[in-house]
């Protein structure tokens, strides 16, 4: 995962590896009816790279609906 987060993860994967959506088509449509949430900010577009410089200290909060959150954070 880490070697991952070097290069830069698409948000449709990081959703799909924590577990807020079953498959990648799902993290799509997620995205695509306004339900993905990365920190606060609503996600536009799919193709979004997530790097290691962007989990910060304390991680990465990302948010699927109304309640259902998960904290990414890289161990290292």
């Amino acid at each position: 995962m880490r070697e991952r987060l070097a290069e830069g993860i698409e948000i449709v994967d990081l959703l799909v590896l924590s577990q807020l959506a079953s498959s990648k088509a799902a993290a799509r449509r997620l995205i695509e009816q306004g339900g993905a949430y990365l920190g606060g900010r609503r996600v536009d577009v799919p193709d979004l790279k997530i790097r290691r410089a962007d989990l910060g200290a304390g991680g990465l909060l990302l948010r699927a609906g109304k309640k259902r959150y998960h904290r990414v954070v890289a161990a290292s």
